[in-house]
């Protein structure tokens, strides 16, 4: 069975102009096209593109997937290569959950500061400080200009 652009987007939830980027930046390397023209999906197709959303989904760049699809491609002697890639972009989520495990602490203490800052008036202590500091800076100034 065959399926048009707005159709496999649907299918898919992604734009038509997404697709047709990925087709011009050859990631889909077997796709027809009509006398008119148009694009031909087939299952093969939906297929390449549910992977290419797992792919992005894990950060890889559209080079790297076009690499990996073009090794794809050179068939079963290729395939340790591929899972070298696949490892590599494993290693690097890996990474980026630790950096954003990192990141969520480092905002729940801030988040904590601030919830105790407003049940203790600590910022508005904090701004009024902050307001009398400048009000005498501004008085000294003045006595010095006098």
């Amino acid at each position: 069975m065959s399926y048009t652009i707005n159709q496999v987007a649907k299918m898919l939830g992604i734009t038509t102009a997404t697709i047709r980027y990925y087709d011009k930046e050859g990631l889909l390397p077997n796709l027809e096209r009509r006398e008119s023209g148009y694009r031909i999906f087939y299952d093969y197709e939906i297929e390449t593109l549910k992977f290419i959303q797992i792919f992005k989904r894990a950060g890889m760049q559209i080079q790297e997937i076009k690499q990996y699809i073009n090794l794809f491609m050179e068939g079963e002697i290729t395939l340790e290569d591929r899972q070298k890639m696949l490892l590599t972009q494993k290693e690097n989520l890996v990474k980026r959950r630790q950096e954003i495990e990192e990141s969520m602490k480092e905002l729940d203490s801030i988040i904590e500061f601030n919830q105790s800052a407003l049940t203790s008036d600590a910022e508005k202590q904090l701004r009024d400080s902050a307001r009398e500091l400048i009000k005498r800076k501004e008085e000294e100034k003045n006595e010095i200009s006098d």
